[in-house]
């Protein structure tokens, strides 16, 4: 600030509050604009903020809203410009803020400075003459706030529901657990489509491509990270699931080898997604001749509890089945609990086929069953009936009957326990 401006202005009388406010609301709205194209990081936001106030002040002695408004920054002639203007945009402030914004509402009575100027030694000059009249003060900066309320509720109401910026925000939170999305476009009101989704952990990849979310898509993002996601529908295109279990697994361990399972559509309808909840109506993976749904599905990540009904179709030409001669359905529900509890029921095979597991104990029930009628090179069942405690390690890859271990070396070999 130059020291001719200070005297030049050095006379004029001191800006009322409801110029300041106007003022203000004009330089809010220009920063509001600059912050849409920036990143997250509040300290970024900051930064910009501290250097537009500071910057200006210190070498023109006005914002773009106090030029507009005719309004100056002088610094009293005791005190160094540099010092006084940092004072003031950082700790004055600061204070200011407090007790409801009591240090700018000063400016409201007598000689109509803030704490922040107070603090500083510095004022905010009018270039034309000053009317004092608290009321319409009052009323003038009531209406300034207002429409800065009503600025900002419309850019954050506009970028929320017709921009992807919801999506965006909460794909890094994702991004921690396994999840990466590429090429995220549309917003909540007209449905998101993203490019691809890949899905990694240490068992499996799912890379899953064209994801449309359609209906009403609501994201919630609060300042602690936790979101909440609500959408009606999830359609996919291709969607591959790859099984990461190394083909030279250790002795015992049930060994399905690398093997992938591609499907041409995934759907998901109803589902609410948090950082700790996951729960839909329905899953729904298909290809030309398959189709696995999942209904009712609900995991909680606090709990480990995780439970569903499930219907599984492979039909005849069967990428996944090799040589299957008909269809195959199963059905079923499964229930697990972080204590290691497991319920699981699957009956299949047009009911000749039935298994029940609680955990310790499995029951296994076979009659009138003929493999041959769905598979290449096997033996008919007529009756089997077997209730044998199944050891825990049957969860880990371990299959146990009577302690005698069987290893499934590869995922075509068909096991016959009798005749």
């Amino acid at each position: 600030m130059k020291e001719e401006l200070r005297r030049s202005f050095a006379k004029k009388q001191n800006a009322t509050f409801d110029q300041r406010a106007a003022a203000f609301v004009i330089d809010s709205l220009l920063l509001g604009l600059v912050s849409q194209i920036l990143p997250e990081q509040l300290y970024i936001h900051f930064l910009i903020s501290f250097s537009y106030f500071f910057g200006l002040q210190l070498h023109f002695g006005y914002t773009l809203g106090k030029y507009l408004l005719g309004l100056r920054l002088l610094v009293n002639e005791n005190k160094n410009t540099f010092i006084a203007l940092l004072l003031r945009e950082t700790v004055g402030r600061f204070l200011s803020s407090l007790l409801f914004l009591a240090g700018y509402l000063k400016a409201l009575f007598g000689e109509r400075l803030t704490w922040h100027d107070q603090i500083a030694g510095t004022r905010v000059v009018s270039l034309t003459p000053v009317k004092v009249n608290t009321p319409l003060i009052i009323a003038k900066s009531a209406v300034s706030l207002i429409i800065l309320g009503g600025i900002f509720y419309g850019i954050g109401y506009y970028k929320t529901n017709y921009t992807p910026y919801v999506l965006e925000r909460v794909a890094p939170h994702l991004l921690d657990k396994g999840i990466v999305l590429q090429g995220v476009s549309g917003s909540p009101k007209a449905g998101f489509l993203i490019d691809r989704v890949s899905i990694d952990n240490e068992d499996s990849r799912i890379d899953i491509e064209s994801v449309k979310i359609n209906g009403s898509a609501n994201l919630a993002v609060e300042a602690n990270q936790k979101y909440k996601f609500n959408v009606d529908r999830i359609l996919t295109g291709r969607t591959v699931i790859t099984n990461k279990v190394p083909a030279d697994a250790t002795p015992k361990e049930i060994n399905v080898g690398p093997t992938v399972y591609e499907f041409s559509s995934l759907e998901i309808r109803n589902a609410l997604i948090t950082n700790k909840y996951l729960a839909y109506e329905s899953l729904s993976l298909s290809s030309d001749h398959d189709k696995i749904v999942l209904t009712n599905f609900d995991y909680n990540q606090n709990s480990g509890d995780l439970s569903t009904v499930f219907n599984v179709k492979f039909g005849a030409g069967s990428k996944h089945i090799k040589n299957l001669k008909q269809d195959i359905n199963l059905t079923g529900n499964i229930a697990l609990s972080n204590q290691d509890a497991i319920k699981m029921s699957v009956t299949g095979f047009n009911d000749s086929v039935s298994f029940l597991y609680d955990n310790e104990r499995s029951n296994l029930k076979i009659i009138d069953f003929n493999p041959d009628d769905y598979f290449d090179s096997s033996i008919p069942f007529k009756k089997i009936s077997l209730y044998v405690p199944i050891s825990m390690d049957a969860v880990k890859g371990r299959f146990k009957l009577r302690n005698r271990t069987f290893k499934i070396p590869n995922q075509n070999l068909f096991l016959s326990l009798g005749v």
